[in-house]
């Protein structure tokens, strides 16, 4: 918090990719009002294992700062198949199952950005004016639309929020709300479904949604499902909604289960809380 910035013209920070796409939400958001970029580099191999792509991605990251890339936090991958990415951090999306890649639903390819970054930082610079030209069009560079975070109010995270995935035989009596449970972020199916029950008794069982949210609403715990557009396309999304579940659509589910930390950490009540949600902070 008293760090002076204007100090550099840039920071790197090592990171594991096991949770890096949790922590580029969460320092997208963090360092929205900071006026210098901010690179997260990991490696998906030791660095002096053969095959690591560390090296490089440390490489892209300190060329980019040096070339003048726009303030903002991102992320510079190289994945499996030699291609090397620039991810907006806050867009970012933890690498699946079997796979060492990472990917954005904005990520430019470096290799295809008038070949900036294969020569060295003076050549770099040459293309800026070009460069940053085609990064603004992809929005990966435009992380100041919203009003941004003071990070001298930011307190310390606390573990507050329940996050909940869906699957088959998910039973809802299992799950103790305890009152240290600020919120709950509940993920949806594809189609943004989850198990609500078709006949009155089915929406009264264990496994049915319904009154886990009534447990919630009667313990003032808001629940956010995600991704979930305001207007539902099926029967039980609407029947969610009118439980009084909040729809979130737009972030990945790393953002909103940082987005929802930092709720707490600024101090927002309930009500603000899913307004907050719904607020462009920095491009997110």
């Amino acid at each position: 918090k008293k760090c002076d910035f204007s100090q550099y013209r840039g920071i790197v920070i090592a990171h594991g990719t096991d949770t890096l796409a949790y922590t580029a939400s969460l320092l997208t958001l963090a360092l929205s009002k900071v006026e210098i970029p901010v690179f997260l580099v990991s490696s998906q191999l030791p660095l002096n294992q053969e095959g690591a792509n560390g090296n490089e991605n440390f490489r892209r990251s300190v060329e980019l700062i040096c070339a003048g890339i726009h303030s903002g936090v991102y992320v510079v991958y190289r994945n499996e198949d030699g291609r090397c990415f620039l991810h907006h951090g806050g867009h970012l999306v933890s690498s699946g199952d079997y796979s060492n890649d990472f990917y954005s639903r904005d990520a430019v390819c470096l290799g295809e950005v008038s070949k900036v970054m294969e020569g060295e930082c003076s050549r770099a610079a040459m293309h800026l004016n070009q460069w940053t030209e085609e990064l603004k069009r992809d929005k990966i560079c435009s992380q100041r639309n919203g009003n941004g975070i003071d990070l001298s109010r930011m307190g310390e995270l606390k573990s507050d929020v329940l996050c909940i995935e869906p699957y088959v035989g998910l039973n809802y009596q299992q799950i103790v709300l305890n009152k240290e449970i600020r919120a709950v972020i509940h993920g949806l199916y594809h189609s943004a479904t989850a198990c609500i029950g078709g006949t009155n008794e089915e929406q009264k069982s264990e496994y049915s949604m319904l009154p886990f949210l009534m447990r919630c609403r009667e313990a003032r715990i808001p629940v956010i499902v995600t991704p979930c557009p305001n207007e539902a396309a099926y029967a039980s999304g609407v029947w969610m909604m009118e439980a009084g579940a909040v729809p979130v659509y737009g972030m990945t589910k790393e953002m909103v289960y940082v987005k929802t930390l930092l709720a707490g950490v600024l101090g927002y009540p309930n009500e603000k809380l899913c307004s907050f949600l719904k607020e462009d902070v920095c491009g997110e």
